[in-house]
């Protein structure tokens, strides 16, 4: 999904994705090439969308990082802690 997103974008966070490919045609390059990282390893295409991904590469790579969920965040507090207490 975060391959998808970094395409695509999201409008709604002002996360601009690669322009020119829109959410058929990442569909497309996925389905064809499995993930971002391979797109960026194809040489000598003529896929003009693959073509715009390998060419904006340095956006696509950004927009991949923004969409992905952090993990290893430490937030100094158990999430448990914030539960509302049963009563």
């Amino acid at each position: 999904m975060t391959d998808y997103w970094a395409i695509t974008g999201i409008s709604s966070s002002n996360i601009k994705g690669v322009e020119g490919v829109g959410n058929k045609g990442a569909m497309a390059l996925l389905q064809e090439h499995a993930s971002l990282q391979a797109m960026f390893d194809i040489a000598n295409s003529s896929d003009k969308r693959l073509l715009k991904v390998q060419q904006q590469q340095q956006e696509a790579i950004l927009s991949k990082q923004l969409v992905s969920l952090k993990k290893d965040i430490q937030l100094g507090f158990n999430l448990k802690d914030l539960r509302y207490p049963k009563t």
